[in-house]
């Protein structure tokens, strides 16, 4: 848990608190990214740290004589389990720096769900590294070529989707002025402009490509001695956030230090579900 000493205004009773919380989670939904497009898992009030999901086996269908009775055939079941964790932030301003700076609580609400946001979309990002399926080269630019691959890769793996694309800004650009220095038949073919709505709306979305979804996240991880950045074509079943509770604001007053400690805290845990349902994208951080 981070703990840091700073100058916000003093919040000293659990109404107040509660207020901040609910600005917590309403700037966590306006502002994350992968959260939205992974499968979930609620624990609340399921007292247990791990949520499991099934992972089927293949089922295959054959064509049978009108007079021959079927047979169960048999089939693997296997699951994922993800566990959760807490995380959280303090924050501790002084009397003093209360009396004296003017913050406002909304200011220190955006900091803690600023603390928490960054956390979550990291530890999600952080999965695209232990993804087993990969295209493009290391030290080398992202193409188009390496996006259609991408896409190749999971049909190829029969994953149905809908699919979605989380690159780092660097890679964003790259397949900007790619696009961009394509020709004009040969461009228009790239954004369908079929995007539901609701995807659009989701935080980084910067446009479609062949009906891809693409968003960007400054917490795309690196790899490779941190030459390359890790993106990420995949599809809701290929990872998955567990959740045990949502954000949770307290205020803790210290009279001996004349300061309010404001605690921000969740508990959740995130890990891959299908690995199949992902293929990693590797391209240079180096312009």
């Amino acid at each position: 848990m981070a703990n840091v000493l700073t100058s916000t205004t003093s919040v000293t009773n659990a109404i107040l608190a509660k207020h901040i919380e609910q600005m917590i989670r309403e700037r966590l939904m306006a502002t994350l990214v992968m959260p939205m497009l992974v499968t979930q898992g609620d624990l609340r009030n399921k007292r247990s740290k791990t949520w499991s999901t099934t992972q089927w086996g293949e089922v295959v269908a054959a064509g049978v004589n009108e007079t021959t009775s079927l047979e169960a055939q048999e089939m693997t079941l296997g699951k994922a389990d993800i566990t959760v964790g807490e995380v959280g932030a303090v924050l501790e301003p002084t009397d003093l720096s209360v009396e004296t700076s003017g913050i406002t609580p909304e200011e220190y609400a955006d900091r803690g769900a600023k603390a928490i946001r960054q956390k979550m979309e990291s530890d999600l990002c952080g999965l695209f590294t232990g993804v087993t399926q990969s295209v493009g080269t290391t030290n080398t630019e992202l193409s188009l070529d390496t996006l259609i691959k991408a896409i190749e890769t999971l049909e190829t793996a029969d994953d149905e989707g809908p699919y979605f694309g989380v690159l780092a800004p660097r890679q964003v650009g790259a397949y900007r002025r790619a696009i961009a220095g394509a020709s004009g038949s040969q461009a228009s073919i790239y954004a369908t402009g079929l995007v539901d709505p609701r995807i659009k709306a989701i935080p980084g979305f910067v446009g479609d490509f062949l009906g891809v979804p693409l968003f960007r996240s400054t917490h795309v991880p690196k790899a490779n001695a941190n030459v390359d950045f890790v993106g990420c074509f995949f599809s809701v079943e290929a990872f998955g956030m567990a959740t045990l509770r949502d954000v949770r604001v307290e205020a803790e007053r210290n009279a001996k230090a004349r300061s309010t400690a404001m605690v921000a805290t969740s508990v959740y845990g995130v890990g891959e579900i299908e690995e199949a349902r992902a293929v990693k994208i590797i391209s240079k951080v180096a312009a």
